[in-house]
């Protein structure tokens, strides 16, 4: 969302469009990985229902990625 938007929901509101099209998949779970310096996109996504996964899986998510990404989840 680029800055002069944000703080009007609009990124909760794609997030939550998003979800409603990846409900139907049958997956009871949505993941996402973001940059852990990228603190906009982590509150928006917590906001948004989002929450951290444990630190022992954000470790197994990580194995082989080129950075230690922040993992979050939400039920669908």
């Amino acid at each position: 969302i680029a800055p002069s938007y944000r703080g009007q929901g609009f990124g909760q509101r794609l997030v939550q469009l998003l979800l409603e099209k990846a409900a139907p998949s049958g997956y009871p779970t949505a993941f996402m990985r973001v940059f852990p310096e990228n603190t906009i996109a982590l509150a928006c996504y917590q906001r948004a229902g989002f929450s951290l996964v444990s630190p022992s899986e954000q470790e197994q998510y990580n194995q082989g990625q080129p950075i230690a990404y922040v993992w979050l989840q939400r039920d669908l």
